[in-house]
């Protein structure tokens, strides 16, 4: 029995345009997932003994009797009560995770929590060979995490993650233009960078 030719060059472009489409689809979903998961950068350090189980209770800002630190140069503090808030319930989860409870009264707390958010500037230099501009400046969004002993007011860890939000500026003597963070951005960026952060905690989570 004979094969005819059109028959079969007219089956190949119906098996092509569906493997191209999907194709097509697969390569689109990795692209937004490359765009919406920026790389986390964390800096986290520890100073004292972390231990547990503790009680830990939160301030807005560090004791009055805490050896605290000035901001990076740059460095604006972000004081939003929404990211704040936050911030702090998605670390309750983490410390209770790790066998820390939220001290009532406050005044038998062993630890004090103080959560930052915060914007920093940054520039890349170009080489004009290369590039369309010989300077870009951008800002860095970050959370963080301070942990006092409440008695001594030693700060015993720090705990930081940040991810660039985006280009603030991108030019020659373009002038630098500040943002809030959007309700989208809030929506992924924070729950992400308290993990981030976490996972430098003293105490692993089980």
């Amino acid at each position: 029995m004979g094969v005819n030719p059109g028959a079969k060059s007219a089956v190949w472009p119906a098996i092509r345009v569906p493997c191209m489409r999907s194709t097509l689809a697969l390569v689109s979903v990795l692209f937004v997932v490359g765009c919406a998961a920026p790389r986390i950068e964390q800096d986290c350090t520890q100073f004292g003994a972390v231990e547990a189980p503790a009680k830990y209770t939160w301030l807005s800002a560090a004791p009055s009797h805490a050896d605290t630190l000035a901001p990076a140069p740059g460095q604006m503090q972000i004081d939003d009560p929404g990211l704040l808030e936050e911030v702090r319930l998605l670390a309750d989860e983490q410390f209770t995770a790790r066998d820390f409870t939220l001290a009532v009264p406050i005044q038998e707390a062993r630890y004090i929590a103080v959560p930052r958010v915060w914007v920093e500037v940054h520039e890349e230099w170009h080489d004009p060979l290369f590039s369309a501009s010989n300077v870009a400046r951008f800002e860095r969004g970050g959370v963080g995490i301070d942990l006092y002993d409440a008695k001594s007011g030693q700060r015993v860890w720090c705990g930081g993650a940040s991810t660039r939000l985006r280009d603030v500026a991108l030019g020659y003597g373009v002038k630098l233009r500040r943002y809030a963070l959007t309700g989208e951005e809030r929506a992924w960026q924070i729950p992400a960078k308290v993990d981030a952060l976490f996972k430098r905690f003293p105490i692993e989570r089980p």
